[in-house]
Parts: C-alpha cells; structure tokens; sequence
C-alpha cells in the first residue's frame, strides 16, 4: 500500500532540522548533534479492512535507518517492531490475503514473534537498502522477472539476548569509555552453532524461486592443499537460479577452544535450468585450518581430525562424504521410506536393514513415500583375484564409480584386503590372495579405477592383521615385526604407494596388545610417515566401544 509523504512528514522534517541545528551550536564538532538525532517519519494512518477490498496480495514495506555515530536502538520502531506495525501485520493477517514483507533496513529486526503470531506472510525479501534502481530490482523479484539469489552474511537472532555480547553492547552496560570483547572468536554463526543456540535466520541463509541439492562430490587432500567438490543440481521445475556452496571446516578441540565450525571457501553457480547441476571446486586455504596462538605468537594448524562439511548455509551442513559398505559391490536396501513432508528418511535398525528386512520387517509409515534403489552384485574378493589381471579389476573399479554415481555415494567401504591366513576365516570370500604382492598389486588397480573420475574414493580395510573373525573386536594378534612388515602390511603398503586411495579403515583387533585403531605406530608413522598416505584414516563401526556399556574391548 502507497503511503504518501504528507504534510506531517514534511513537518516532522522541518522539526528535525530545526532541533538538528540548535544542537550543532552546542557542540564542537556539529556532525555529532547530527548523529545524534536520526530522523523518523511519523507513522502512518493505520490499515482498516476496507481499504483491502478487491485485493490479491499485500505488500508491507518495514524500512529502517542507521548510521555513522551513534548505534541503532533496542526499541519498538528500530531494532523491535513499533506496536503500529504489528497491528497493522495483525490487520492483513486476519484479512486470509498472502501477506509479502519488504524490510528496506541495513540489518536485522526482530521477527520472532511476528512470525510466531502471523498465518498468513508468504514471504519476507530482505532489501537492504539497495540504492537508486532498487525499486526497479525489487518489482523484478516480486513478478518474477527475477530470481532471488542472496545469501545473509549475518546470524538473524531469535531474541536480542540470544546474541553473546547483547547486554554488554554499547550503552546498554552503561558504560561507552571501554568495551571487553568477552565473546572472544565466538562471533555471529561462531557462537550460534558451537553452544547450540538456535539462530531466526542462519548465517549463509537465503531462499529462492526454485530449489537445490547439494552433494559432497569429492575431497583433494594434498600436503598444503585442501579442496571440495561440491555438486549442485536445480531440484526445481519452473525457474533457473543460482546457488551458493559453502564449505566449512571444524577442528580438533585442544588446548586452545576453536568454534565448532568456520567458513573455508564458498562459490556461486552459474544460472542452473531446471535439472541442471553444476560441480564447483571450492579451494581451502592452509590458513582456514589454523589458530593463531599467542604464546607461540603464530598461526598453527594443529594437530588432529579436521571435518569438511557442505552446504548453503551454516545452519544446513553436512559432512562431505556417503559411504556405502559391501564385500561385493553397494550394499544398499532395496527399499527405504522417506517423510514425504521433510525428506527425512526413516531407519530401519541393524536386524531391518539385513536380508532387506527379513529378519525383521521394517516399521511401515502413512505419511512418507517408499523408494526403491538396486544395485549389481559384483564378485566377491576372492573370484575378482582369481583372474590375475589387474585390468579386469580397473574395468570393475570404473563399474563401481558409476554406480556410485547413481546412488550419490562417495567413499567405497572396499576393497578388504587381509591376507588369507587360514581357510576358516569367516571373511576370506572378501580378500584377495594369501600372498601380499597380488593382494596389493589387484587392490591397486580396483582402486585406481573406483577412482578414475576423481569423484569418488575407496576403503582399503581392515589395516591390519584382521585375519579372524571369533572375538574380532578383543583379539590380539601377536606378530613379529617382520612378519608384519612382509606379509600383513606388505599389500597396504603397495596399493597405498601405487594409487593413493582416499581413506584407510582400521581393523577392529589388537596388534601386539593395541588396539590397530588406537595405534599411532600404524596408523600415523608407518601409514602416514613412511608410505606418504595423505587420505583418510576411518575406524570401522564401534571400534573399541564398551561392551556391556561400561567396560571398554580390551586386548586379549
């Protein structure tokens, strides 16, 4: 609704300035009596039901200003809505129309209650002062001859008090001669996200005519390097548009405390048309992963698990990796259930996801849509050895990476590749050979053609010694070094050197009385120092976790 600028408004301006120059005449620097007295306009008459007769939509325009010297206020009218405004959003609300909220302000309002309260507002466009062809710009959005593409670059808070420093800011403390900056690094997303304060608005939030998946499509781990690659396909039907990926990393909680997560790097798409995806490389920098610490008086990365999570705010992440498991290809249920509301997929259970629910059917629900998904059964580890050709095995590898493409999984729980012992190890079928030479040099080449595309890795497992399945979890194989050295690390050592998998996953048993995934020997200086692996080192499921709840596996 057009609000006209009135002869009161033309008044309360004259008003203004009278009171703006009486001031400056106090002071010595006249731009202070300025700041001092931001102008208002008076409100406007309020909105009566007749005068929505014949309407289809409601637009309501909430402006803001703010400026140099002097902080906005925590009152109705600035910071909160004026009681004018929320009888007038009252008004449209109980009139059934969709309600569409322009807020024309350089920062925040708080809406929480609003949008508690209002059933009817269809949609709230963050403006943000947009200059001269805003208008222009703004009636685009509204008739679709645009598509919004924004994203916020700051936390919208539920409540002022949500915010960290929110009493101890400015002069709400009383005090403007001195301001202690007790939040530290916690600012913005820094703090909503590592003490679990959940933000109106997120950092990195904003939505669109049309809709957007996002999927982890692969991870570059290099010494001094760092990249994701992130797929982002429009889900929509009617409009193109663009998107924004963004990568955030979380760190090892040492002895300096660091925010649960940071942004690393984010990139915009190109204009996606419906059913058109996009896969972005979104380079981190070493310096996103380090802390300065002042008594080393240095940025230091250190050390530690660092995750990489993906998504479109920082409200909406993930980690950057789906991982499927199976001696013999994907191993997938055939069919699972999803809320048709959410898209949140309900579980099954351990016993409903085996034999594809016959040993317990899984729990049916009305209100979700049933998917179904078939992989191939490839041969075991054994028959693919069988061959001895390396090259059958990398045309298996890019058989592999293509159906992980379809299933959108990213990291292969395979190949396994302990040495075949004895012949009644239960998991002989999924390794290769008793000799490492050709356990390592097919493990290679499987790997090396999983791996091709460079979307998708694989899992060489179990590393080490998992060469017996009876109390898999406690049993402590004791094993010379050379033995170790010539026959149980012997193939990792070859498919790690020959084809730089992405990850590694630990056995579940103890070598020499530690635990493999405990063993820093293993896994960081033979692994990672001697053979050069730059990937991921994974534990396999509930490694090392207490049995009964209290005691923890021990060693045999």
């Amino acid at each position: 609704m057009e609000q006209p600028f009135t002869h009161s408004g033309t008044r309360a301006r004259e008003d203004w300035r009278a009171q703006v120059l009486a001031a400056a005449k106090q002071v010595d620097n006249p731009f202070d009596a300025y700041a001092a007295r931001p102008f208002a306009l008076p409100e406007g008459r309020t909105i009566r039901p007749q005068d929505l007769k014949g309407a289809k939509a409601a637009l309501y325009v909430i402006s803001r200003i703010a400026g140099e010297g002097k902080n906005r206020r925590l009152e109705p009218g600035d910071y909160y809505l004026s009681d004018a405004e929320r009888a007038d959003l009252q008004t449209l609300d109980e009139s059934g129309l969709p309600v569409v909220l322009l807020l024309n302000a350089g920062g925040p309002v708080e809406l929480t209650g609003l949008l508690d309260g209002i059933q009817h507002l269809d949609a709230i466009l963050q403006l943000s002062q947009l200059g001269q062809q805003g208008g222009q710009a703004v009636a685009d959005v509204l008739l679709g001859r645009a598509v919004p593409e924004g994203k916020l670059t700051a936390t919208w808070a539920r409540r002022y008090d949500d915010i960290p420093c929110a009493r101890a800011f400015g002069s709400l403390n009383g005090d403007v001669s001195q301001d202690t900056y007790r939040d530290g690094v916690y600012v913005g997303y820094r703090y909503f996200d590592s003490f679990g304060v959940r933000p109106l608005f997120a950092f990195g939030f904003g939505l669109s005519y049309t809709t957007f998946a996002l999927r982890a499509a692969g991870l570059d781990v290099q010494p001094g390097h760092l990249a994701a690659q992130v797929e982002v396909a429009n889900t929509g039907a009617r409009f193109a548009g663009r998107e924004v990926a963004q990568v955030y990393l979380s760190a090892p909680q040492g002895e300096l405390p660091r925010e649960r997560r940071r942004l690393a790097d984010f990139a915009k798409t190109r204009r996606l048309a419906p059913g058109e995806t996009q896969t972005l490389t979104l380079e981190i920098p070493q310096k996103q992963l380090a802390a300065f610490h002042p008594e080393q008086n240095a940025w230091v990365v250190d050390a530690g698990l660092y995750g990489v999570w993906v998504g479109n705010s920082s409200d909406a992440l993930r980690l950057s990796l789906i991982m499927t498991d199976s001696p013999a290809g994907l191993r997938l249920r055939q069919c699972y259930q999803a809320d048709r509301a959410t898209g949140e997929v309900y579980g099954d259970g351990v016993l409903g996801s085996l034999e594809n629910g016959f040993l317990e059917a899984p729990p049916r629900h009305e209100s979700a849509d049933t998917y179904y998904q078939f992989c191939t059964a490839f041969p075991v580890g054994t028959a693919l050895a069988q061959s001895w050709d390396p090259d059958l095995l990398a045309q298996v590898g890019r058989a592999v990476s293509r159906e992980m493409d379809e299933f959108h999984v990213d990291l292969w729980l395979a190949p396994g590749m302990n040495i075949q012992r004895n012949p009644l190890c239960g998991r002989n079928f999924e390794y290769y050979s008793e000799d490492p030479l050709l356990t390592g040099t097919l493990a290679a080449a499987i790997t090396a053609g999983v791996q091709e595309s460079e979307r998708h890795g694989v899992t060489l497992k179990h590393f080490a010694c998992n060469n017996q399945e009876d109390n898999r979890m406690a049993v402590d194989a004791r094993v010379s070094e050379r033995a170790l050295r010539e026959i149980y690390l012997r193939g990792f050592e070859i498919a790690v050197k020959a084809a730089a998998p992405a990850a590694v996953m630990s056995a579940y048993n103890c070598i020499n009385g530690v635990h493999a995934a405990n063993s820093r020997d293993l896994c960081t200086v033979v692994l990672r120092q001697e053979w050069g692996f730059a990937g991921l080192v994974i534990s396999d499921w509930n490694t090392t976790v207490p049995q009964d709840g209290s005691t923890p596996w021990r060693c045999a």
